[in-house]
């Protein structure tokens, strides 16, 4: 696809794709819901009354592993981990994949 159709079109990114969608099943979603401005997976998720779960992941991480566990373990990973929740999610990664 040529990049300037996959470019925003007056702002709206996926112009196209939504256009298509609003072409193809009229009505299937509300207006507002199809043509709101897009927002990072974990705000579309969470509750904005409570913390973001990314929040509460890196307090959990934060939480779980030292500052001594980050500084000596982080130096064994590549891309080095730069955030407790990086190598948090490293490790979960590791058990399953090695």
């Amino acid at each position: 696809m040529p990049a300037n159709i996959k470019c925003p079109r007056n702002g709206i990114e996926k112009y196209h794709l939504r256009k298509a969608l609003e072409v193809t099943y009229p009505g299937i979603l509300p207006n507002e819901i199809l043509w709101r401005q897009k927002e990072a997976f974990s705000d579309g998720v969470s509750s904005f009354k409570k913390k973001s779960w990314v929040d509460v992941l890196k307090e959990y991480a934060n939480d779980v592993i030292s500052d001594e566990e980050f500084e000596s373990e982080r130096i064994l990973h590549t891309p080095i981990p730069n955030f407790k929740d990086a190598l948090f999610l490293r490790r979960i990664y590791n058990k399953f994949y090695g």
